[in-house]
């Protein structure tokens, strides 16, 4: 069950604390209590299996979060939009799952500074020739990264969507796009062409500053972390 929230009036106005001010009180509310945090499911970053999460980078990096600042960790699967609005409410302290910042609901949610940048890459698996830029060479991506086909053409190659993309790479029938981690796990080999960056972000509810500084330190100290926990080491 999502927090019912109350607002307290902690210090006022903040500035007389020398804190950043939480209009809705997440981080007082969190620490030591319970940290509320909406999981989209988007692997690697988190996992969800029957309406539970069971794992990801991101979950085990909000599990020490909450650790940090004495919080028992309680998830709250969901899509992004129905998170985000939740947080918009105050309903959630915390909403991860492989935000970017240029994630649809940023309007509506407070991003952390970026801890990650992801690099989306043109690979060739075992067979597929290596190329140094693409003229009009095939690339297949995952038909549910629709962004995707955009970045391909403006590199000069001709996007194919698939379901499968790793039976497309076991294959070695053509060039894939995945992200650099991904073709260092699966031994895939990669091209000079970078087709997009994503800055990850974890996200907190808007305006609450304390709460957003206190993640953007932790994220300081340990967001590292997550590049070495994605398979091939997140390069």
């Amino acid at each position: 069950m999502l927090r019912s929230v109350t607002l307290l009036a902690v210090c006022l106005p903040a500035a007389a604390c020398g804190l950043p001010g939480d209009p809705g009180n997440t981080y007082a509310q969190a620490r030591g209590g319970q940290m509320h945090v909406g999981v989209i499911d988007h692997e690697p970053w988190t996992v969800v299996e029957d309406g539970e999460v069971v794992g990801g980078v991101e979950t085990r990096l909000a599990t020490e979060f909450g650790g940090s600042i004495d919080a028992e960790v309680v998830f709250h699967p969901g899509t992004e939009s129905e998170l985000a609005s939740a947080a918009h409410r105050f309903e959630l302290d915390l909403i991860i799952g492989g935000l970017t910042t240029k994630s649809p609901s940023g309007s509506n949610i407070a991003m952390s500074p970026p801890y990650l940048t992801e690099r989306v890459i043109v690979a060739a698996p075992a067979g597929v020739a290596l190329v140094e830029e693409l003229g009009g060479e095939v690339v297949a991506y995952r038909s549910d990264e629709r962004a995707l086909a955009a970045y391909i053409r403006d590199k000069g190659g001709s996007p194919r969507p698939v379901e499968d993309l790793r039976a497309v790479s076991s294959g070695g029938r053509t060039l894939v796009a995945v992200p650099a981690w991904e073709a260092d796990g699966r031994g895939l080999r990669p091209t000079p062409v970078t087709l997009v960056e994503h800055k990850h972000v974890l996200a907190v509810p808007p305006g609450e500053n304390r709460m957003l500084l206190e993640l953007a330190e932790f994220l300081d100290l340990h967001g590292a972390a997550v590049r070495e926990r994605l398979p091939g080491g997140g390069r």
